[in-house]
């Protein structure tokens, strides 16, 4: 991300190359928070005007939302989606995408 805000975003997306080579082929090897890693290749991607970035999130969003469904206590799940903060950010950049589309129609 730093790369990004140096204004190098054609060299941040070659960086994030291996990474996203991982999340499509499902074999990255996550650690505790692995929306945090789609979330940041989504920014620098979407930093990139690289169209990938789209399905990047789309992905992510399929992840949160499948974890949140194996949560069977309301209260649990809710904390899952909003107070984890990558979480939160795909879901909220999940619903600005949907409006826009919605918009765009």
């Amino acid at each position: 991300r730093i790369t990004i805000e140096q204004g190098r975003e054609e060299e941040a997306v070659e960086q994030i190359e291996p990474i996203l080579v991982s999340l499509s082929e499902d074999r990255a090897d996550f650690s505790s928070d692995p929306i945090s890693l789609y979330w940041d290749c989504y920014y620098i991607l979407k930093e990139g005007n690289d169209q990938r970035a789209q399905v990047v999130i789309e992905a992510a969003h399929e992840i949160v939302m499948r974890l949140a469904g194996n949560l069977d206590d309301p209260k649990l799940r809710s904390s899952f989606l909003e107070n984890v903060p990558s979480n939160r950010l795909v879901l909220a950049e999940m619903k600005k995408s949907s409006a826009g589309l919605t918009e765009a129609r």
